[in-house]
């Protein structure tokens, strides 16, 4: 199970969120094996809300997915609309990273 880091800035800690984002976490490490980790930091500045995902992927990769909700805060929609920007961008990286294996070992059977 890859590591999930909850931070949160200017803004006080939610069970209800937290929980819903290990889920969310748990779906994403299911569907892509090369997850290693993942932070979610969420944030109240002044003048509106941020919430921002970043993922390691095995092969070293950082991606990153953010949104920016508005003042009324991060709401469970906003963190669905999060995961699901990273969940396609984890699958392009694993299709990246499988074509890249696959390209691999047509090399090295070719030079067998």
């Amino acid at each position: 199970e890859p590591a999930l880091e909850i931070v949160y800035r200017d803004r006080s800690r939610s069970g209800a969120l937290e929980d819903f984002i290990r889920q969310q976490a748990d779906g994403l490490a299911r569907e892509c094996h090369e997850l290693c980790g993942c932070r979610v930091t969420l944030e109240h500045p002044r003048g509106g809300c941020r919430v921002r995902l970043e993922m390691l992927t095995s092969p070293g990769e950082q991606l990153t997915a953010e949104r920016c909700p508005g003042e009324d805060g991060v709401l469970e929609q906003d963190l669905d609309r999060l995961f699901a920007d990273a969940r396609q961008q984890l699958c392009a990286a694993s299709a990246r990273y499988q074509s890249v294996a696959r390209e691999r070992r047509m090399a090295l059977q070719t030079a067998l």
